[in-house]
């Protein structure tokens, strides 16, 4: 599904995501952008994103990677920004894909709303955990 299936699919999604883009912008232009530009790169493929997001006062995106390039035993791998705003961080693909297969197995099993929910919080868990870790120790150049 491309950017504009989903405009169509979902519009009041979409229109609650411009407006809160909208707010975000008259807060804090550079965050605003940083998201912009974040959310831009994801609809087209880019890299391998798997998630962008905002916690009102950092960009936060996140990347899947093969779990040979990320620090040994952590879920999630900060990487240096140059940004005062931006976190970059990566999970690895094997993390990703194990939490799919249950989800998916959920699916199968009819429970749509339970593996959304679990999805869902699966990636609140990863920003919320990625701006904790920026906090602790930040990666900016």
């Amino acid at each position: 599904m491309d950017i504009g299936d989903w405009q169509e699919q979902t519009p009041n999604a979409f229109e609650t995501l411009v407006t809160a883009m909208e707010e975000l912008y008259q807060e804090n232009p550079e965050l605003s952008l940083r998201v912009k530009e974040e959310l831009a790169a994801a609809a087209r493929g880019e890299e391998n994103i798997l998630l962008v997001g905002t916690d009102g006062e950092f960009s936060v995106t996140i990347l899947y990677l093969d779990s040979e390039v990320l620090e040994p035993g952590q879920t999630i791998t900060l990487f240096p920004t140059s940004s005062s705003v931006a976190i970059l961080a990566a999970v690895s693909r094997e993390t990703i894909e194990a939490k799919f297969r249950m989800c998916e197995a959920m699916v199968d099993d009819g429970e749509v709303d339970m593996a959304d929910q679990m999805w869902d919080e699966f990636m609140q868990d990863m920003m919320i955990q990625a701006v904790a870790m920026h906090r602790e120790n930040p990666r900016n150049f």
